[in-house]
């Protein structure tokens, strides 16, 4: 059984309250021998090396870490299996959860089987308001930390981000098999492997993360977080019904675009004009990409050409605009896979 209720709780929210001075200095500034890879901006901390003291135990795992915390807050933990001693990555769901980012929180818990792309949920748990899930960890950096650091990009070639781009569609079809839609595909969101802080550039390895926002086969038509640079046009306007893999695909494209160029293709100070661009323009080449990579890019990507702002129109008639985009991308991650057949 993966999952299971558990209640053999001791002293967790002791431990966790007891001192302030215990989470700003136990767990956050850790001792040097503890090395992390830090993503620049939004996304999860990842740990190798020798640990630290347990400091709770949460049913069958030890808590060894915090990884990350809001506002004072701990919501990811680095633990282990107590029997088993396997090293897990703790996700806690928000002390202000709303039923429907709750119901989002538990249904990663569906994404419980094995893929060499995908770090799975092995097991969740509930104690008190709050909801844990468990996945195993990797040691890894982020696609986001990836390409932010001069030492790691610099030794990485076309082959190589043809090779990350398989790897994740690998991923994406397997969920998309399963009639699940990831919704928040990003730089952060997908893993680099790594073995002893170094990254094999011959035969590299990377899984995807982080579920929270996926659509799964029973979800009802409600409103759900969305990452707006990797968002599609349909996707910002909450068009449920138009929620399907060219969102992925659409997703995927403007990440590696991301990565392979090093720039954030929508971009702008001002959120209306930002929206605008987000909304309209297409990705453009770039002197770092192939331009044959860049033309699957551009078609992952395909936007209807809006003559008048997206507010002047009916639901209807943007309904018919999206689906028209959509028909003009990839229709699954099995057609990008054939076209990325022409670089090798």
């Amino acid at each position: 059984m993966f999952f299971g209720e558990k209640t053999n709780i001791v002293n967790f929210n002791l431990q966790i309250s007891i001192s302030k001075t215990i989470l700003s200095k136990k767990l956050i500034n850790l001792p040097r021998f503890e090395k992390y890879f830090i993503g620049k901006q939004i996304g999860l901390k990842y740990m190798f090396g020798k640990r630290s003291n347990k400091i709770a135990q949460i049913g069958d795992y030890s808590i060894t870490s915090v990884l990350k915390q809001i506002k004072n807050e701990p919501l990811v933990y680095l633990g282990e299996h107590s029997t088993t001693h396997e090293s897990v990555v703790i996700k806690k769901s928000l002390s202000n959860s709303t039923d429907a980012s709750l119901k989002r929180f538990i249904n990663q818990t569906k994404v419980n089987f094995e893929h060499p792309n995908i770090v799975p949920i092995t097991d969740y748990f509930k104690f008190g308001d709050a909801v844990y899930i468990v996945s195993p960890y990797v040691e890894s950096i982020s696609l986001k930390e990836f390409y932010t650091k001069q030492t790691y990009y610099k030794h990485a070639a076309g082959q190589f981000y043809s090779s990350l781009m398989k790897q994740a569609i690998a991923g994406l079809d397997a969920l998309h098999k399963r009639e699940i839609v990831h919704l928040d595909i990003r730089p952060q969101n997908m893993l680099l492997h790594t073995q002893n802080g170094k990254i094999d550039y011959t035969n590299p390895k990377i899984s995807l993360i982080d579920f929270g926002s996926a659509k799964f086969p029973d979800d009802n038509a409600e409103p759900r977080p969305y990452a707006f640079t990797y968002s599609p046009p349909e996707q910002v306007f909450g068009m449920f019904d138009l929620l399907n893999p060219t969102c992925d695909i659409y997703a995927l494209a403007v990440s590696f675009y991301e990565i392979m160029s090093r720039t954030i293709p929508f971009y702008h100070t001002h959120p209306e004009f930002l929206l605008t661009i987000q909304l309209t323009q297409c990705l453009k080449p770039h002197k770092r990409i192939d331009l044959t990579f860049f033309e699957i890019l551009k078609k992952s990507t395909s936007k209807h050409d809006f003559k008048l702002p997206p507010n002047r129109y009916s639901r209807e008639v943007l309904t018919q605009f999206f689906r028209e985009a959509q028909s003009k991308r990839y229709a699954t991650v099995s057609e990008i896979a054939d076209a990325l057949k022409t670089l090798s």
